[in-house]
């Protein structure tokens, strides 16, 4: 089968092995997305055409279950023009494909256009069907809404949570608040690096100075190669600190910044597509970041800057 599309750094990955050369082992299996782990920690995906660009990724253009093929071994060589996963499936990597859309572009703020959309969002999450994850500490902390029976997880992320952004709005964020919400939660990508990721793309995409030093802040704290949680959440949370995002993530927090109700909504489902809350907590991570930027104390130091 040929490829789709790739970002930069999968076909640089790519160009850089010799005919024969190991790729890397592969790490885990979905119906969806094969990942595997190159020999320096960076974990590499390939998705059928159903999932989103993302960065380190690469689509085929295929609708294949990756679950049902039976790998005879776990390592992914180059061969030739193309790719040997578990001795199992070929990809042809096409010369065409490659996908330049993973940076988090900065945006002009416009406050109502915001302030409203975040409105829109809590009517959408409140009709939103499911729970789990960090939606409890949005009904509740957010919204005052106390609508759903949480279980002890979904408390515990809360309080994670609470503890983490009230540093981020006193520009005084602890590292051990940090730690305890990075690696929480169940799954290939916890509830807690989730918001953390949707946190941090949304305060990419503005250039105001409470956003640029919580950025900052934030990836100071941050050290990949000792930070407790799943390796698919590392290279996430890797990516989001370099500015960059998958396409959902990168699309739903653009439509943010505009007037469109029909892009936000088609946004926030794609958004919901993402595992089973991970879409859902990445979504509050961004809605809670626009919350601080619109905080009228950042909004008068911006406000202030662009007059003076």
């Amino acid at each position: 089968m040929d490829s789709l599309s790739y970002d930069r750094y999968f076909i640089d990955m790519f160009k850089g092995l010799q005919d024969g050369a190991k790729a890397g082992q592969i790490h885990s299996v979905f119906k969806k997305v094969i990942n595997f782990l190159d020999g320096e920690g960076n974990m590499f995906s390939i998705g059928v055409k159903e999932v989103d660009n993302a960065p380190y990724t690469l689509r085929i253009d295929s609708s294949i279950h990756f679950k049902d093929l039976n790998f005879e071994h776990d390592g992914v060589y180059r061969n030739g023009n193309g790719l040997i996963v578990g001795n199992v499936l070929f990809i042809e990597i096409l010369e065409y494909g490659l996908w330049t859309g993973s940076y988090i572009e900065k945006k002009e703020l416009d406050p109502m256009v915001i302030a409203s959309n975040i409105e829109y969002f809590n009517k959408l999450i409140l009709n939103c069907g499911g729970t789990g994850g960090a939606k409890y500490f949005y009904l509740k902390s957010i919204l005052g809404e106390d609508i759903i029976n949480p279980n002890f997880m979904e408390k515990e992320l809360s309080n994670r949570i609470v503890d983490f952004i009230y540093g981020v709005y006193e520009y005084d964020i602890k590292v051990e608040h940090l730690n305890r919400l990075i690696g929480f939660g169940l799954g290939l990508t916890p509830s807690g690096d989730d918001f953390l990721v949707g946190f941090l793309t949304a305060l990419r995409s503005v250039d105001m100075e409470c956003a640029n030093y919580a950025f900052n802040s934030i990836g100071k704290l941050i050290h990949i190669g000792s930070i407790s949680t799943t390796d698919v959440s590392k290279q996430m949370i890797r990516a989001a600190m370099k500015g960059q995002a998958r396409e959902y993530i990168l699309k739903f927090t653009q439509a943010f910044f505009k007037t469109d109700r029909d892009d936000f909504l088609h946004s926030y489902e794609n958004m919901l597509k993402i595992g089973s809350t991970s879409g859902m907590d990445i979504s509050i991570g961004i809605a809670i970041a626009f919350h601080f930027i619109l905080d009228r104390k950042n909004w008068r130091l911006y406000d202030e800057k662009n007059i003076g």
